[in-house]
């Protein structure tokens, strides 16, 4: 054993001092290896009497490792041997180095929960006894090392997910509880004896993490009034006001009305040392201070809403309180870099507010008078807020701090959504941002920033105007009317074209302002940092207001020809410009449909005409890439059913378009992004047109065959789930299709053959090929020889460690099997075949694969279950009831029970929970902490 120790200490230094990254990583996995041997009980006492400090560490870091992931390999006898020794080791270490201490700490933190309640009962009592006695040895330092093993135990109880521990949590959360009146008996002896704040400081961070079991806050009022009290101590504020918040969030604090009520009156006299905190400048105590505040208002919202005029006491304590936390909202200066407080109180105004709105509806208005002036003091407060700070400020702010501005900008309008069902709120805000707007726009140079405040919280307004009011009306017809007047900055533009997509359903009713808006919105488009939020704005207003805007559909359509043509504009915004336009043409007449289509696409095709022209190019890959999706995207957004006899207006553009297509996929055959994007423009147009399409049927499978050899793009085979869901059941098509089925899967197979998974995609594609056919017209594999090996491909396939490959693989299967009972060769084929897919699957219930592949194998079983249960039940007799079928950890009766649920189970659900049982059950895992996944 000395010689490991020399051998340890040699590779312990490797690791911490040696310069080269390869030897420390061939050091770190000797030493887990080290860590997991059976010697490491043994050795790890022997490396915390080494000298060195990394060495003591590492053995400490053993014993921890042992305890909580090695645990069973002790026997209950040693349990005790062992406490007295880690008690040892932690006295040795009293005087440090802490790192090794503290390890230790954790250590006996992680035993006494291993312990508890069977083998060390009372373990914190005994924690306390022993460290007491251990004070004439170690003197004074006894209080400190004994709070840190306090503070330590909880720490560890929360944080451990696994093991023995785990599997007792609900215990030990009770043994723990159960602790609590011993722990405070011992704090507050250090509270009131200790003449060091550093102690008294540690006694309150010990404080704070026990309170989450839940401290009696009725019996401990002289120890909150202690903690209030020492607020003024800069030593001990941090401390004192977490332990305070988490008393005050403690577990079951609702029981304790008449307390909390007085815990309120106690930090509403922390005004003064909140003034104090601002006059210094001091935010971070100032949000710690509001943050106690927020907590304390949380824990009496039931309270709030539900005041009574007997309650004159509570009344006064709700509107100072209130008050108080509305001077935290409203402090001057910009969030987060002037101030740090503002954002912290927003989520409980929300909550407030939510809370009367949806609470008792006969108290609504009383409640809502009661605390009116308060509110209308927020809704004053909530524009400056919003504001952006002046640019020379913004531009030197890092983006850390920006991202928390935004952030706090979107609780600002989470908190207006909330006044959804308070109309007197909602129209006071109107008005005030009214004002605010006309009176920021007389100025001779206004500046941009209260505008744009103003505007996001009326968009903020707009989704909870359920039927917008009269008077809510002339307030939006009042702010459009500024908009001529606003000054140019991209954000304020970006805002009001936000604004603008919002009014969509109110537009409907105001055709004078629409034909105004629009115009405006296009004119947005030719601005590139902002044509992507105009793009959305016109989509927005478009599809809300398509009927109303039908007659304009000639202008429209030449702006968006226009707008189309900017080299400018990015894929996605054409994309949006193409949605709004189709939105509007798609109400008209067939024959003006057509016309308007063809104009649009056009262009479109033409370009692609002339892309085709060209050779393969990097310079040419965007531009085709957009032409083609653009294409797609007329034919995703036409939504349009042709009558009887009716030509479908895509399907000129589809034809025109179709030899273009046809080339580009040729020569960009090798480039992944054309060929996903051709492979989408189809999917869309096969949906779009549906029987329409079968004219292109022929050309596009010989393409699909023609190109999918060299590409193996797994989108070729998406583009043949789509025909054969759309055209397999047509007797003109299914020649064709066999013959598309029967190429695809032979090329697949020989491409598999060797690997299957260089290509997961197209592994994956062609598995979902698979379970689209089966399931809509199976005809399309069964009349091909090459299905005859399919079946053990994929048996194969389910083997994989690639989860969204099992899962692909075993919906094939299990719709493989619901056909088979109508189909015969398919029948034959799992006589054959059935038992050893079930035998894989059972030993991949018992350890063969990864846990996260048992809900997809489990729908297999399920689908045997539902169609050849006879069958499923001779395999599993034959299987899983042999003497020698390799289960080490379960019974035969065991086994006999599992094959019982499994051949009753009549839901999917509860199969899939029996299994996961019997797989816990079957892997020694039952017990230790490791259920799930």
């Amino acid at each position: 054993m000395s010689e490991l120790v020399i051998e340890v200490e040699k590779v312990v230094n490797q690791l911490y001092h040696d310069p080269n990254p390869n030897n420390k990583d061939r050091a770190q996995k000797w030493l887990i290896q080290v860590q997991n041997s059976p010697e490491a009980w043994q050795l790890c006492w022997l490396l915390l009497q080494h000298q060195k400090q990394e060495v003591a560490f590492f053995g400490a870091t053993i014993l921890n490792h042992k305890i909580l992931r090695a645990w069973k390999e002790l026997p209950p006898d040693q349990y005790d041997q062992l406490r007295l020794e880690l008690f040892k080791a932690i006295l040795t270490y009293t005087e440090g180095p802490k790192i090794v201490r503290s390890k230790l700490c954790v250590t006996m933190a992680d035993l006494a929960l291993c312990t508890l309640p069977e083998h060390w009962p009372n373990a914190v009592a005994s924690m306390i006894e022993t460290m007491k006695k251990a004070s004439l040895q170690i003197g004074d330092n006894w209080q400190s090392v004994l709070l840190e093993l306090l503070t330590v135990l909880p720490e560890e109880f929360d944080t451990i997910s696994t093991g023995v521990v785990s599997s007792k949590k609900g215990i030990l959360r009770s043994e723990l509880r159960n602790s609590i009146p011993t722990v405070l008996q011992f704090m507050e002896s250090i509270l009131v004896s200790a003449a060091s704040n550093d102690l008294k400081s540690s006694a309150i961070n010990c404080l704070t993490r026990w309170s989450q079991f839940g401290l009696p806050i009725d019996g401990i009022e002289g120890l909150i009034v202690y903690l209030f009290q020492v607020l003024d101590n800069s030593e001990l504020f941090e401390a004192s006001t977490e332990a305070l918040i988490e008393i005050i969030n403690g577990p079951d604090i609702d029981q304790y009305v008449d307390t909390v009520k007085k815990f309120l009156k106690s930090v509403l006299q922390l005004r003064t040392l909140m003034e104090c905190k601002l006059e210094e400048d001091d935010m971070d105590a100032c949000l710690q201070i509001c943050n106690l505040l927020v907590a304390t208002l949380q824990t009496n919202v039931r309270s709030l809403i539900t005041i009574t005029e007997e309650d004159e006491s509570f009344q006064q304590d709700s509107s100072a309180s209130l008050q108080m936390l509305l001077e935290f909202t409203s402090l001057a200066g910009y969030y987060p870099v002037d101030e740090n407080c503002s954002q912290a109180t927003l989520n409980f105004w929300e909550e407030l507010i939510e809370s009367i709105t949806s609470g008792d509806s006969s108290k609504y208005q009383e409640t809502m008078e009661f605390y009116e002036s308060t509110f209308s003091s927020l809704i004053q407060t909530l524009p400056q807020k919003s504001q952006y700070p002046p640019e020379n400020n913004w531009d030197i702010w890092t983006e850390d701090e920006k991202d928390e501005f935004i952030k706090c900008r979107d609780d600002i309008n989470d908190l207006v959504t909330s006044f959804a069902n308070s109309v007197t709120m909602q129209m006071e805000l109107m008005q005030q941002l009214c004002s605010s707007l006309e009176s920021t726009l007389r100025e001779s140079s206004p500046p941009w920033q209260p505008i744009e405040a103003a505007l996001f919280l009326l968009q903020s307004c707009i989704p909870c105007l359920q039927g917008i009011r009269s008077q809510q009306s002339s307030y939006l017809q009042k702010v459009l009317s500024f908009f001529p007047h606003m000054p140019s900055h991209p954000i304020l533009t970006k805002t009001a074209l936000s604004l603008l997509g919002s009014l969509g359903n109110w537009l409907k009713g105001q055709p004078n302002i629409l034909r105004d808006v629009v115009p405006m919105i296009l004119g947005a488009l030719k601005q590139p940092t902002i044509a992507p939020i105009a793009a959305l704005a016109f989509r927005d207003v478009c599809e809300d207001c398509a009927e109303q805007l039908s007659c304009f559909s000639g202008q429209l359509m030449s702006a968006c020809r226009e707008a189309l043509a900017d080299p400018n504009l990015q894929k996605r915004e054409c994309t949006r410009l193409i949605s709004a336009i189709c939105s509007i043409i798609c109400t008209l007449p067939c024959d003006q449909l057509s016309e308007h289509l063809n104009g649009l696409a056009g262009s479109r095709v033409e370009r692609l005409e002339q892309l085709a022209q060209q050779q393969p190019n990097p310079a040419n890959q965007v531009l085709v890439d957009l032409e083609v999706s653009l294409i797609g995207a007329l034919c995703q957004f036409v939504t349009f059913t042709p009558q009887d006899n009716e030509q479908h207006p895509l399907l000129p553009i589809m034809l025109r378009a179709w030899p273009s297509l046809k080339t580009l996929i040729s020569q960009w055959c090798q480039d992944e992004i054309i060929v996903e994007s051709i492979c989408v423009c189809w999917n869309k147009a096969i949906r779009s047109l549906q029987e329409h399409y079968g004219v292109l049927v022929e050309e596009n499978a010989s393409v699909i065959l023609q190109c999918f050899p060299p590409t193996q793009h797994h989108k070729l085979l998406d583009t043949t789930a789509q025909l054969v869901g759309m055209f397999g059941n047509l007797p003109a098509y299914s020649n064709l299709l066999i013959e598309l089925m029967d190429r695809l899967c032979s090329m697949c197979l020989s491409i598999f053959q060797a690997n299957m998974r260089n290509n997961p995609d197209t592994l994956r594609g062609f598995l979902l090929l698979l379970t689209r056919t089966i399931k809509t017209y199976p005809v399309l594999l069964a009349e091909r020889q090459t299905f005859f090996i399919l079946f053990e491909f994929v048996i194969a396939v389910i083997q994989l460690p690639e989860l969204p490959t099992v899962q692909a693989g075993a919906s094939f299967l299990a719709e493989y099997i619901a056909a088979a009972q109508t189909i015969e060769l398919f029948n034959q084929m799992l006589d054959t075949h059935g038992k050893k897919l079930v035998e894989y699957i059972l030993q991949a219930i018992l350890g063969a694969s990864p846990r996260s592949h048992l809900d997809p194998l489990t729908d297999i079983l399920f689908s045997l279950n539902k169609n050849f249960i006879t069958q499923l039940s001779s395999w599993l007799q034959e299987l899983l009831l042999q003497e020698n079928f390799p289960i080490p950890n379960v019974s035969p009766a065991e086994k006999q029970n599992f094959v019982t649920l499994l051949l009753r189970a009549s839901n999917k659900r509860i199969l899939r929970e029996k299994v996961k049982e019997f797989a816990i059950l079957s892997r020694g895992f039952q017990g230790t902490g490791y259920p799930d996944p």
